[in-house]
């Protein structure tokens, strides 16, 4: 078993129901669902300085600020419970992909002992390649290099809801599957995780077509399902024939189910020309993306019926009737911040949460507990894995799904 990074102190808290109920007051009480509660005999503790290495400026300034104040809110609420023990927090801006070896650097001179960032992949790629770390490291992204022993890697990574999706449609029936994935190396990865999953479960993926942003979707999803090759060949054979052919339309017999990976705008877009285009029976999957996160039946009624896995603190019902919703939260919380990035807020509390846990989630494959992120384990490469709940747009507003629902 892996030695204790630090000295012993025991949290009162470490579930987003917990987080939820100090917020408004409520006493703490252990969440119902988590697997393992930790008790004191777990001996979990924090190290006595933590540095956050995040871009706080420039182009991904709004996210490393939304993690960094995820981070605080977890610290204070924990400060509020205690005060001995707590651990000194450092901010190190990390604005460029080249800061984030100086800021290391200078994280241990200032005598850090955990290190929470950085938060981009070739930032984390930088750090990696540097050899083996003097001090754990929690990575806020994921990529393919095996970790060294002291590298963790948590990560809001798509590929994760893809692989979910996937198993979700199997167990549901869905056997060939047809994607809708926007173009570029985000679009490839979800591809290729859902694809990957599927297949393993024992589905064909028929088909992946990759579209660019402000496609014209309609004539594409057309082309997709073979509506215009079948218009064509009816043509063709009436052609050769002299004589009239009965058509009907209908789409490609090859395919039982849709999978995409688009934002907002082009998503809303796909299930209505499905239905226009006779595969209004298809159930359509997706990743996160397709949700905003702030709800908006009006335009989200496009969406209804497709589902996808999210964040708890986005479609799960509060613990507690005193809590109001996880979204009312977020906006007591940080009211003159984008609700865009309460997913990201999400993961700064459970990056905080998670640190005096690794030790023994490194040597307990089965360890786990319900995060603002999703129920959090670690695999063998050391990437926090998070099972998530699904939901369906019903009416425009996601709806969670049992387990056992379609």
């Amino acid at each position: 078993m892996k030695k204790s990074f630090w000295g012993s102190r025991i949290l009162p808290c470490f579930t987003a129901t917990c987080f939820l109920m100090l917020l408004m007051g409520c006493e703490t009480v252990p969440s119902p669902h988590d697997s393992e509660f930790p008790t004191a005999a777990d001996n979990l503790s924090y190290p006595k300085s933590i540095a956050l290495l995040l871009p706080l400026k420039g182009e991904l300034g709004a996210q490393g600020t939304a993690v960094k104040e995820g981070f605080f809110a977890a610290y204070y609420i924990d400060a509020k419970e205690r005060t001995v023990g707590l651990p000194k927090i450092m901010v190190f801006d990390t604005n460029s992909d080249r800061d984030v070896l100086p800021a290391y650097q200078k994280a241990l001179s200032q005598g850090a002992e955990f290190v929470v960032g950085p938060l981009t992949k070739p930032a984390l790629d930088t750090l990696m390649k540097a050899g083996n770390p003097q001090i754990p490291i929690l990575a806020l992204n994921t990529i393919d290099t095996v970790s060294e022993s002291e590298i963790y890697q948590f990560g809001l990574t798509p590929e994760n809801e893809a692989r979910q999706a996937a198993i979700r449609a199997y167990k549901n029936g869905s056997r060939k599957a047809l994607l809708f994935i926007q173009q570029g190396t985000w679009g490839k990865r979800v591809a290729d995780a859902f694809s990957q999953a599927f297949v393993h479960e024992g589905g064909d993926v028929a088909e992946v077509v990759f579209f660019a942003p402000r496609e014209n979707m309609a004539e594409m999803v057309k082309k997709s399902l073979h509506i215009q090759e079948a218009e064509v060949a009816a043509v063709q054979q009436a052609a050769r024939t002299g004589q009239g052919v009965q058509f009907i339309a209908k789409a490609r017999d090859d395919v039982d189910m849709v999978f995409m990976a688009a934002m907002p705008t082009e998503a809303r877009q796909i299930p209505p020309m499905l239905a226009y285009y006779f595969a209004k029976s298809w159930p359509v999957y997706a990743t996160a993306s397709v949700y905003s996160g702030t709800p908006n039946p009006k335009l989200d009624q496009d969406l209804n019926g497709v589902t996808f896995c999210d964040i708890p603190w986005l479609i799960e019902e509060p613990q507690h009737n005193a809590l109001g919703t996880p979204d009312t939260t977020v906006q007591q919380l940080w009211p003159t911040q984008p609700r865009s990035q309460t997913r990201l807020y999400a993961m700064g509390v459970d990056a905080y949460e998670i640190i005096p846990m690794l030790p023994r989630m490194a040597v307990q494959t089965n360890y786990s507990f319900d995060g603002a992120t999703g129920v959090l384990t670690l695999n063998e490469r050391q990437q926090v894995q998070r099972a998530l709940p699904c939901t369906k747009f019903v009416q425009g507003v996601p709806v969670k799904l049992a387990n056992n629902e379609e």
